[in-house]
């Protein structure tokens, strides 16, 4: 978890959330830009079928519907039955393939649009 100042408010809780979907974990109260924020700590969880990865989540206050203060077992279980994933890999698009040269390549490539140089034969 990323480690940055928080304040105030400090428990386990159950948080749900405008879109019919919630989270558990360690909330707390942190400011950033002059707003203050909610920021639940997701802790790694242990399965039967392996291991779940903690995370931390920042909410605005109009994104929250409700939060139920309850216990550290409690959250574990809850994240057990609903772990949903910090960021889907559906989110971002296919990356291309990376292409094999050298940074010496690209420069060699370049050309000064000025004079339409190759980069090896403009002067110094």
């Amino acid at each position: 978890m990323p480690a940055t100042e928080t304040t105030g408010f400090r428990s386990w809780c159950i948080v749900e959330l405008m879109g019919h979907s919630c989270i558990a974990g360690e909330l707390y109260e942190q400011a950033i830009g002059g707003e203050t924020f909610i920021r639940v700590d997701v802790p790694d969880v242990t399965t039967k079928r392996g291991e779940l990865k903690g995370y931390s989540k920042l909410y605005g206050k109009g994104a929250i519907y409700a939060i139920t203060p309850t216990d550290e077992m409690t959250c574990r279980l809850f994240i057990t039955a609903n772990y949903t994933p910090p960021i889907s890999p559906y989110s971002f698009p296919a990356l291309p393939e990376p292409k094999e040269h050298s940074i010496w390549e690209n420069l060699q490539d370049f050309e000064d649009e000025e004079n339409d140089l190759p980069f090896d034969e403009m002067e110094n």
